[in-house]
């Protein structure tokens, strides 16, 4: 796999959640100076700002957490309020999520790892679910419990260490398979009608 136009779709992928939620900002911020009265704006279109702000934030945050370099989580509680505010960010009125470290080495790369797995998870479960997170020296376990699961037969190629389409749709799946390599490890998905389990063994 190359690893240039690996991270060149898994960052295309990430700039277009971001995308979108940019773009509502700045239309609320636009309608909030159009209807300003006295140079005051009301609070119900700072309301309209403040919301898809939060999401900005937290997405921002959790990307930063898997690739950026100095933004990697050190420990279990970090982990689990990193990804608890990027699943929030999935939400709508058909979808709800719950997210549980149980255990974890608190090792920066295994916890990137995690958060990477749980980002999968969460956008399998289409109408929201929990997400459980398990692991020791040996192996990570990320299981996505919930009514609907939806992942593409390309990224469950990848994620199993066959050869697949790389895009913007399964950079992430691509990505998680590239650090547990790097980390001597493997990846295997289980996948079911009502669950899907992201298993690391190193």
């Amino acid at each position: 796999m190359n690893e240039t136009e690996l991270f060149i779709q898994a960052c295309t992928r990430m700039c277009h959640d971001l995308a979108g939620v940019s773009g509502i900002i700045n239309n609320g911020l636009e309608m909030a100076a159009e209807s300003a009265v006295g140079g005051k704006i009301a609070e119900k279109d700072l309301e309209m700002v403040r919301a898809p702000s939060r999401i900005l934030a937290d997405r921002l945050k959790f990307f930063r957490a898997i690739l950026g370099r100095g933004g990697a989580v050190a420990d279990l509680k970090t982990a689990q309020e990193t990804a608890a505010a990027y699943v929030k960010t999935l939400e709508n009125q058909a979808a709800s999520f719950v997210v549980d470290f149980a255990s974890v080495p608190s090792d920066p790369q295994r916890l990137r790892m995690a958060l990477i797995a749980v980002m999968i998870a969460a956008n399998s479960l289409i109408r929201g679910g929990r997400i459980s997170v398990q692991g020791d020296s040996q192996s990570v376990n990320v299981t996505g419990s919930g009514a609907m699961i939806k992942l593409s037969d390309e990224s469950e190629k990848l994620l199993n260490g066959q050869d697949g389409i790389l895009d913007p749709h399964t950079a992430i799946c691509a990505l998680l398979r590239h650090f547990t390599a790097m980390d001597g490890g493997s990846v295997k998905v289980v996948k079911s009608d009502e669950s899907i389990s992201l298993f690391m063994y190193f």
